[in-house]
């Protein structure tokens, strides 16, 4: 589950806990519907990085 959750991210599995912070804040306002003006295409995208996150954070990685 933590391999899924790094590619999910874009991320190595040797990425530091600061690395996946900021790549998931990254995420976060690049698949956010009000930084696509409602367009909601990128909604999955969105939730797979906020499941990735929460798997990482959950197993001590961030």
């Amino acid at each position: 589950m933590e391999a899924r959750a790094f590619e999910a991210l874009g991320l190595s599995p040797e990425a530091t806990p600061e690395e996946i912070k900021i790549r998931y804040k990254q995420r976060l306002k690049m698949h956010h519907p009000d930084a696509n003006q409602g367009d909601r295409n990128s909604e999955d995208q969105l939730q797979a990085s906020i499941d990735a996150y929460k798997i990482l954070k959950l197993n001590g990685f961030c």
